[in-house]
C-alpha cells in the first residue's frame, strides 16, 4: 500500500477512536446527570413525605392523643388515694365510708370524662380505647365494690391490689393504643404530576 494512503486510514481510524471515545463519554456523562438527578428527586420526595407525616402526627397529637393522655393519667392519683385509705383506715366502716366517696366523685367523674371525649371521636382507635376503658371500669367497680365489703384492712388490701394491677394493665394498653396509632399515621402525597386544569 502506499504510504501516503496508509496515514491516511491511520488518520481516519484515529478520529473515529476519538469520536467514540468523545461519545462514550458524553454517554457516561449523562447518565450520571440522570443518576443525580433521580436521587435528588428520590430524596426531596423521602423529605417531604417525612415532613407530612410529622405534620400529621403532631395534628393527631394536638386532636386526639394529648387530650386522651391527659384524661388517662388522673387515675395513677386516684388508685393512689384508694391505696392511702386502705392502708390508714382504723375500720372498715370507715375504709367502706371513703372509698364510696373517692368512687362516686373522682373515680366515677374520671371514667366519664374519659368516655365522653372518646365518644365524641369516630375511628378504630377510639373504639380499642372505649373497649377498654369499658372492660376496666366493670371490673374494677366490682373489685371496689369486693374492697367496701372486705371482713378486714387485710383482705381489703389484698383486694386492692388486684385493683392496682387492674389499672396498670388498662393504662399500659391504652398508651401501646395510642403509640402504635401515631406511629402508623402516614400522610397522603400529593400527585407526582398534577394538573390544575383537571381539578375538581
Amino acid at each position: 500500500m502506499h504510504p501516503q494512503a496508509v496515514a491516511s486510514s491511520s488518520k481516519t481510524t484515529e478520529q473515529f477512536e476519538i469520536i467514540g471515545f468523545i461519545s462514550s463519554a458524553d454517554a457516561v456523562a449523562f447518565l450520571a446527570i440522570l443518576v443525580s438527578v433521580f436521587t435528588w428527586f428520590r430524596s426531596r420526595r423521602l423529605e417531604e413525605r417525612i415532613r407530612m407525616d410529622s405534620d400529621e402526627r403532631a395534628k393527631f397529637d394536638v386532636v386526639f392523643r394529648s387530650p386522651v393522655v391527659s384524661r388517662l393519667e388522673p387515675l395513677e392519683g386516684i388508685l393512689k388515694e384508694f391505696s392511702s385509705l386502705i392502708r390508714n383506715g382504723r375500720s372498715m366502716s370507715g375504709i367502706a365510708a371513703k372509698i364510696s366517696t373517692v368512687q362516686k366523685h373522682e373515680h366515677s367523674e374520671w371514667y366519664f370524662s374519659l368516655t365522653s371525649f372518646l365518644q365524641t371521636h369516630n375511628g378504630a382507635t377510639s373504639n380499642l380505647l372505649s373497649s377498654e376503658i369499658d372492660q376496666y371500669w366493670d371490673q374494677s367497680s366490682f373489685l371496689i365494690n369486693e374492697i367496701s365489703n372486705a371482713t378486714s384492712p387485710d383482705r381489703a388490701l389484698s383486694l386492692f391490689r388486684q385493683l392496682q394491677s387492674l389499672g396498670d394493665g388498662f393504662l399500659g394498653r391504652s398508651r401501646i393504643i395510642l403509640v402504635e396509632k401515631r406511629t402508623s399515621i402516614r400522610a397522603t402525597p400529593p400527585p407526582i404530576l398534577s394538573f390544575p386544569l383537571y381539578r375538581k
